[in-house]
Protein backbone atom coordinates (compact mmCIF):
# COMPACT_ATOMS: atom_id res chain seq x y z
CA UNK A 1 0.00 0.00 0.00
CA UNK A 2 2.85 2.39 0.67
CA UNK A 3 3.76 2.19 -3.03
CA UNK A 4 0.34 3.74 -3.69
CA UNK A 5 1.00 6.59 -1.28
CA UNK A 6 -1.23 5.09 1.42
CA UNK A 7 0.04 5.60 4.96
CA UNK A 8 0.27 2.84 7.57
CA UNK A 9 -2.71 4.29 9.48
CA UNK A 10 -4.79 4.42 6.28
CA UNK A 11 -3.69 0.89 5.41
CA UNK A 12 -4.87 -0.49 8.75
CA UNK A 13 -8.24 1.20 8.28
CA UNK A 14 -8.52 -0.16 4.73
CA UNK A 15 -7.67 -3.70 5.77
CA UNK A 16 -10.25 -3.56 8.56
CA UNK A 17 -13.01 -2.44 6.20
CA UNK A 18 -12.02 -5.01 3.55
CA UNK A 19 -12.26 -7.76 6.18
CA UNK A 20 -15.73 -6.56 7.20
CA UNK A 21 -16.84 -6.51 3.55
CA UNK A 22 -15.48 -10.04 3.03
CA UNK A 23 -17.30 -11.28 6.12
CA UNK A 24 -20.51 -9.44 5.16
CA UNK A 25 -20.46 -7.59 8.49
CA UNK A 26 -20.74 -4.12 6.96
CA UNK A 27 -23.04 -2.71 4.32
CA UNK A 28 -21.98 0.00 1.95
CA UNK A 29 -24.17 2.56 0.30
CA UNK A 30 -24.55 3.05 -3.41
CA UNK A 31 -21.83 5.25 -4.88
CA UNK A 32 -23.24 7.49 -7.59
CA UNK A 33 -20.39 7.90 -10.05
CA UNK A 34 -21.95 11.07 -11.39
CA UNK A 35 -20.19 14.00 -12.99
CA UNK A 36 -17.79 15.67 -10.56
CA UNK A 37 -17.18 19.05 -12.14
CA UNK A 38 -13.85 19.34 -13.94
CA UNK A 39 -12.92 15.78 -12.92
CA UNK A 40 -15.80 14.22 -14.85
CA UNK A 41 -16.66 10.75 -13.65
CA UNK A 42 -14.26 9.50 -11.00
CA UNK A 43 -14.42 5.80 -11.94
CA UNK A 44 -15.16 3.83 -15.10
CA UNK A 45 -18.80 4.20 -16.11
CA UNK A 46 -20.99 1.33 -14.94
CA UNK A 47 -24.73 0.86 -14.38
CA UNK A 48 -26.42 2.38 -11.35
CA UNK A 49 -25.84 0.27 -8.24
CA UNK A 50 -22.56 -1.19 -9.52
CA UNK A 51 -20.36 0.63 -6.97
CA UNK A 52 -20.73 0.62 -3.17
CA UNK A 53 -18.91 3.08 -0.91
CA UNK A 54 -17.60 2.45 2.60
CA UNK A 55 -16.20 4.81 5.21
CA UNK A 56 -12.63 4.00 6.27
CA UNK A 57 -12.22 4.78 9.98
CA UNK A 58 -8.79 6.11 10.88
CA UNK A 59 -7.25 6.05 14.34
CA UNK A 60 -7.71 9.36 16.14
CA UNK A 61 -10.22 10.66 13.61
CA UNK A 62 -13.39 12.40 14.75
CA UNK A 63 -16.53 11.67 12.78
CA UNK A 64 -16.54 9.89 9.44
CA UNK A 65 -13.62 11.81 7.98
CA UNK A 66 -12.89 11.82 4.26
CA UNK A 67 -11.39 8.36 3.62
CA UNK A 68 -13.55 6.02 1.55
CA UNK A 69 -13.39 2.67 -0.21
CA UNK A 70 -15.40 2.16 -3.36
CA UNK A 71 -16.03 -1.46 -4.36
CA UNK A 72 -17.32 -2.58 -7.75
CA UNK A 73 -19.61 -5.55 -8.29
CA UNK A 74 -16.78 -7.42 -10.06
CA UNK A 75 -14.42 -7.01 -7.07
CA UNK A 76 -12.39 -3.98 -8.07
CA UNK A 77 -11.51 -1.70 -5.13
CA UNK A 78 -10.67 2.01 -5.18
CA UNK A 79 -9.43 4.19 -2.30
CA UNK A 80 -10.15 7.89 -1.88
CA UNK A 81 -8.37 9.74 0.92
CA UNK A 82 -10.13 13.02 0.08
CA UNK A 83 -13.85 12.26 -0.14
CA UNK A 84 -13.88 11.45 -3.85
CA UNK A 85 -11.73 14.28 -5.20
CA UNK A 86 -9.37 11.54 -6.41
CA UNK A 87 -9.34 7.75 -6.21
CA UNK A 88 -6.65 5.09 -6.64
CA UNK A 89 -7.39 1.53 -7.71
CA UNK A 90 -5.93 -0.81 -5.11
CA UNK A 91 -7.37 -4.11 -6.37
Amino acid sequence: LSALGISEVEGKGLIGVLKQIGQNTTKGKEFANSSRGALGKLLPEKPSGYYQEYTVPLKGQLGRGSSRLIVGSEGEVYYSANHFTTATRIK
